[in-house]
C-alpha cells in the first residue's frame, strides 16, 4: 500500500510544524519503500519491520554496525546510479537502515545494551 501525495500533505498537515513538510515527504517515501516497495519485495516474508533481517541481525549480533555500514554503502553507492529516480531510492533504502538502527537501539535500551565495534 502506497501513501498517496494527499495523505502524505494531510500527514504533514496535521503532525509537522510549518517548514518541515518536504522533511516528512521524505520520510513517508521511505516508510512506502520499505512497506509497498523493494523492502517489501526483497526482504519482508509477512513479518513486521523489527522481525525482518534489516532489524534481525543487529539484534543477533548485538550491534548497530551493519545497518550503519548498509547505509553509508547506499550513500556513497549513489554516485553511480544512472538517474535521479534510481539515486531517490537508494537514499530512501539507507534511510531505512537508519531506521532500523533506531529501533534496535531502542530495543536494547529496554533490554541489554548493544556494543559497538565502531570507533
Amino acid at each position: 500500500m502506497k501513501t498517496s501525495p494527499a495523505a502524505t500533505h494531510r500527514i504533514a498537515r496535521a503532525f509537522v510544524r510549518p517548514g518541515y513538510d518536504s522533511l516528512v515527504h521524505v520520510l513517508v517515501a521511505a516508510l512506502d519503500q520499505a512497506q509497498a516497495g523493494k523492502g517489501l519485495e526483497r526482504h519482508a516474508s509477512g513479518e513486521d519491520f523489527e522481525d525482518q533481517q534489516i532489524c534481525q541481525i543487529p539484534q543477533w549480533q548485538g550491534s548497530v554496525d551493519f545497518p550503519l555500514g548498509q547505509a553509508v554503502k547506499k550513500c556513497l553507492e549513489v554516485n553511480r546510479l544512472p538517474n535521479i529516480e534510481a539515486k531517490e531510492m537508494e537514499l530512501l533504502g539507507a534511510i531505512n537502515y537508519i531506521a532500523a538502527a533506531v529501533i534496535v537501539l531502542r530495543e536494547s535500551e529496554q533490554n541489554a545494551p548493544l556494543n559497538s565495534k565502531t570507533p
